[in-house]
């Protein structure tokens, strides 16, 4: 690997080295304290992949199968950066060792955990939310899969039928790309750069950080509520090492009380939310807190019974045959312990 890279130019940083502890899975460490903002590795732009450039190299071919695909299902049309990269991998791994890039592809992992990877069995053991992420994952690979096999890129049929070489490809695709904006939506793999850690979404890479801060509310019943209020996801969050809960999160239990018993002060608390009105949300929120806070409680006591349900059940499965059932207790076990840290800071309010 090493050697490839220094064929095609690649330099890295005095002290920086390739390292595996298991032989399969590597990245790159520093043997010393680099100062920040140092360059640490050189990838020449000639060997970067990059979106737009497979877009230019394959022209109507690819073009056609991107139609084919954007008319599958509503929002497609924001994944063809990455619709573009699985399809230039699976290009290179066609072209066998005549590939330049033969001995980077080779030396990536073939096993992932994320939720591309998960069957029916791994979703049935995982929090609603989690589920419903991985779930989403393996639905646009399978998009992709479908538009690749309508005949319209240049590749055989001995790698385009291989559904586990398919899979591989749209999970490096996926796991390694970094993402530009300008001058236009990119993305890229630059290798030797991809073995960098990635951003530690769980449905996405298939494995959680050892200092996760933060954890979602799992309140996907009130996605109705979010939405209205303009909120995402990233601010409604329970912290992990103290059960600390986002001030948003309080928002969206009040405003679907307030819509249940009381329109009218449901749209003011609307209007003061959207208006950054933190007087009057203040208010509403100290006049409904009883009621706002059991509601919490039971979301929570809920959620906390239910992943020892879905513990069990995972623990029942055999490693062999559902080796990714590890990856999933550690996430349902950091769920668990920063829902019973919220549940104790809650009973502790009344």
């Amino acid at each position: 690997m090493e050697q490839w890279a220094a064929q095609y130019g690649m330099q890295k940083a005095e002290g920086v080295e390739l390292y595996t502890a298991d032989g399969v899975d590597w990245t790159l460490v520093a043997q010393a304290p680099i100062p920040a903002g140092s360059s640490v590795l050189y990838v020449p732009s000639d060997i970067v992949l990059g979106s737009d450039a497979v877009a230019a190299e394959l022209g109507g071919s690819l073009e056609a199968a991107e139609n084919a695909l954007v008319q599958m299902e509503q929002g497609l049309q924001q994944r063809l950066p990455l619709f573009r990269l699985m399809v230039k991998i699976l290009a290179e791994w066609d072209a066998g060792m005549e590939s330049p890039y033969w001995y980077w592809l080779n030396s990536l992992p073939h096993q992932f955990y994320n939720g591309v990877s998960m069957t029916d069995a791994c979703f049935e053991c995982l929090p609603p939310y989690a589920a419903l992420l991985s779930m989403n994952e393996r639905n646009a690979y399978s998009r992709f899969v479908n538009a690749i096999r309508k005949g319209f890129v240049p590749l055989t049929q001995n790698t385009v039928q291989d559904d586990r070489i398919v899979k591989w490809a749209y999970n490096v695709a996926l796991t390694r790309f970094h993402e530009v904006w300008e001058p236009t939506r990119q993305k890229f793999i630059a290798p030797m750069a991809d073995l960098t850690n990635p951003t530690p979404l769980f449905a996405k890479f298939g494995f959680l950080p050892q200092d996760c801060a933060t954890v979602f509310c799992k309140a996907i019943h009130l996605e109705s509520q979010i939405a209205e209020l303009g909120y995402e996801y990233k601010d409604l969050l329970f912290q992990t090492e103290t059960g600390e809960i986002a001030p948003k999160v309080w928002d969206i239990f009040l405003y679907e009380l307030l819509q249940n018993n009381d329109p009218d002060s449901a749209n003011a608390f609307y209007q003061a939310c959207v208006s950054n009105d933190e007087g009057t949300k203040q208010q509403y929120h100290d006049n409904y807190f009883s009621y706002t806070l059991e509601s919490l409680k039971e979301h929570v006591r809920g959620l906390l019974a239910s992943v020892d349900e879905l513990n069990y059940k995972a623990q029942s499965y055999d490693l062999e045959t559902h080796p990714r059932v590890p990856v999933i207790l550690a996430h349902n076990n950091l769920v668990r312990d920063t829902f019973s840290k919220t549940y104790m800071l809650l009973e502790q309010m009344g």
